[in-house]
């Protein structure tokens, strides 16, 4: 395919690629997906995107990754993602923590069921979610006691506290209103405060070895994936000091189980079997080394 008629919803630049056709994760052998680049900001977008109103279907109850507090772990993956969970949530908090002197006031978009939240107020922080899956924000409120407003954050009422930091893990590419969370984030952190967004890297080592299998394509789950200087570039465009970008090392060991589940053929057993171990370490240590291609990235932004 072509240069598109449509626009990037980023730039809003006419110059479009076709990229990838994709399956969903949750069901390989039905609907394919085509996700698009643009040849000016290098955005890569799902397209067509089911709308927003529908995509609740896309989620399957108890079985989404974040959500699995929700549910029973049944798969060799939901294992090892809860396995992997409590540490890579004490990585994020120290993340955080590293960015300031004392606890302060944090927003956490696209919660889940609120285990980042509840880490972070066990350590002394006033915390606030907003999550848009009815069953893992009310799981939050009614078993942790935490806070999560259930919609998009466009549609949260005001808050009575202006946040130190506003976190994005693995949250930003689902969200369909994209500038317009980010003008409201803008308004909701303090001057001096903390933007913390973890995504895929569609640049990384593995999106290249997978292409159409890797996993945190995720459609039409993921809307969006951001190379890491469109994010860089779109987010100083509106106002931020970009501070840093880390690898997140624990991504890679899930993505690539993931990523060989997808892949059909008599050798499926000997691929999880012998494949997917070097694959998932070469992965770790290529990200390790060279930040710029792990697997996925945590950005950190400040407010000017």
């Amino acid at each position: 395919m072509g240069s598109q008629s449509f626009e990037c919803p980023l730039c809003l630049s006419g110059s479009i690629a076709h990229y990838l056709e994709l399956p969903d994760r949750f069901q390989p052998d039905g609907e394919l997906y085509h996700l698009y680049r643009c040849r000016d900001c290098r955005l890569i977008f799902l397209h067509p995107r089911p709308g927003e109103g529908a995509m609740s279907r896309y989620y399957p109850a108890g079985e989404y990754d974040p959500f699995l507090e929700t549910g029973a772990a049944v798969s060799a993956a939901q294992k090892l993602y809860r396995f992997v969970k409590p540490m890579s949530l004490r990585g994020k908090a120290r993340l955080a923590e590293k960015l300031f002197t004392k606890p302060g006031s944090l927003l956490d978009v696209g919660a889940g069921s609120g285990a980042f939240l509840r880490v972070m107020r066990v350590r002394g922080w006033e915390v606030y979610g907003v999550e848009k899956d009815a069953v893992a924000a009310a799981y939050g409120r009614d078993k942790l006691g935490l806070t999560i407003f259930t919609g998009d954050l466009c549609e949260a009422g005001e808050y009575s506290t202006a946040f130190d930091a506003v976190t994005f893990w693995h949250s930003l590419e689902h969200i369909h209103r994209l500038k317009e969370n980010m003008q409201r984030v803008k308004r909701l952190v303090k001057p001096g405060g903390k933007l913390m967004i973890a995504l895929p890297n569609p640049e990384s080592w593995e999106a290249g070895f997978y292409r159409r299998y890797w996993a945190a394509y995720d459609a039409p789950r993921h809307l969006w994936h951001f190379p890491p200087q469109t994010l860089k570039d779109w987010l100083i465009r509106e106002g931020w000091c970009f501070i840093a970008a880390k690898p997140l090392l624990w991504d890679p060991f899930y993505i690539c189980l993931l990523s060989e589940g997808m892949i059909k053929g008599r050798l499926r057993l000997m691929r999880m079997v012998f494949r997917l171990p070097g694959a998932a370490l070469f992965s770790f240590t290529f990200g390790w080394f060279f930040h710029y291609k792990a697997s996925s990235l945590v950005y950190v932004f400040s407010k000017e």
